[in-house]
């Protein structure tokens, strides 16, 4: 990361070089300057704490105290911080399965029970069904009693038709009077117009 910002550093100073019309010989405002003074004073005063505290963390681990706490951690009296952060993860994820298992024990308990009233309840039905289907009598028509005559090879008589006359239908037929009463449209309309008029 230092190394790529400073070649956009050396790229930016190159485009804006000295005769190549931009504006680097006015003075720079304090809204840019002020930024960049805080965050490079920043940066430094961070690695330099870094570099300087007591206890800081060295690239091979050659520092005294790390060689201490490896000999302690050796031993077993002191254990890290990673393997605190493990023990607690541990402990966590213990107890979040100790819970699911809980939950999913709760709902098999339900769904059980779900299922024992639903095979109480069918077979209660069976049992209805099976009681209805024992005490009903089958109806034999004498169309069954007739096929089986026919299937044991018995004569049968054949069926005599039933024959039906048919209803006798009534007219009234209106008597001339009647006919008589009742006005023509041609009338009406005839009468209609001669009141317009």
């Amino acid at each position: 990361m230092v190394c790529g910002v400073i070649v956009l550093e050396t790229v930016i100073s190159w485009k804006f070089r000295h005769g190549t019309g931009h504006l680097t010989n006015e003075p720079t405002p304090l809204y840019i300057s002020i930024p960049w003074i805080v965050t490079c004073v920043t940066l430094v005063g961070y690695y330099l704490y870094l570099r300087l505290k007591p206890n800081r963390v060295t690239k091979y681990g050659d520092a005294p105290w790390e060689i201490e706490a490896k000999k302690a951690q050796a031993s077993g009296a002191i254990t890290s911080k990673a393997e605190k952060k493990k023990e607690k993860a541990a402990a966590v994820t213990a107890e979040a399965k100790q819970k699911v298992e809980q939950v999913v024990q709760k709902v098999e308990a339900t769904a059980q029970q779900a299922r024992n009233e639903n095979h109480e309840e069918k077979s209660r039905a069976a049992a209805k069904n099976t009681k209805k289907v024992e005490t009903a009598e089958p109806e034999v028509t004498e169309a069954r009693k007739r096929w089986n005559k026919k299937k044991a090879g018995e004569e049968v008589e054949s069926p005599e038709p039933k024959i039906e006359a048919p209803a006798q239908v009534q007219v009234q037929v209106p008597e001339e009077d009647e006919w008589r009463t009742i006005p023509s449209n041609r009338a009406i309309r005839k009468s209609k117009k001669s009141k317009r008029d």
